[in-house]
């Protein structure tokens, strides 16, 4: 028995123990480089109701070692004031934000976290809250579809 135990911990630590975290940071490379997905995401934001508020230029501050990467804020006034509504701790993840990053392979990554996490990171249990979580999840899903593709 004591050997079976050991073959399962032993399976458990070589292939990891990927937890239900992890699959909400949605990361999709782009057929683009790291200025056309930006340029393409910022024309497809008001598409979707959505207003962008900053680009940040991270590589601007880091050594040279470091590869380039942006992150884009961007929110739905509406939809985030709903939010906030419902549960202030919300506000900590407004605007929104989007990374665009240059990978050690050269290819260009859009990273996001999926909002729906925020259902079980802050306990939303409000239907129209959870409403406006999943139609923001469904929204970025689509904007990195477009974004990423030439």
């Amino acid at each position: 028995m004591k050997k079976v135990l050991l073959a399962v911990a032993l399976m458990l630590a070589i292939s990891g123990c990927e937890t239900r975290k992890a699959s909400f940071i949605k990361r999709e490379v782009s057929a683009n480089d790291m200025q056309t997905t930006i340029a393409k995401l910022k024309q497809e934001l008001p598409k979707h109701g959505l207003v962008l508020t900053s680009v940040f230029d991270e590589g601007k501050y880091a050594d040279l070692l470091h590869r380039p990467k942006k992150v884009v804020y961007f929110t739905n006034p509406k939809a985030s004031t709903d939010l906030i509504k419902c549960d202030a701790s919300l506000a900590l993840e407004i605007p929104y934000k989007l990374v665009v990053s240059d990978n050690y392979n050269g290819k260009t990554e859009v990273i996001y976290t999926n909002p729906e996490y925020w259902s079980l990171q802050y306990n939303v249990k409000d239907k129209n809250c959870l409403s406006i979580i999943s139609k923001l999840s469904g929204v970025m899903s689509d904007i990195t579809s477009v974004i990423t593709k030439k």
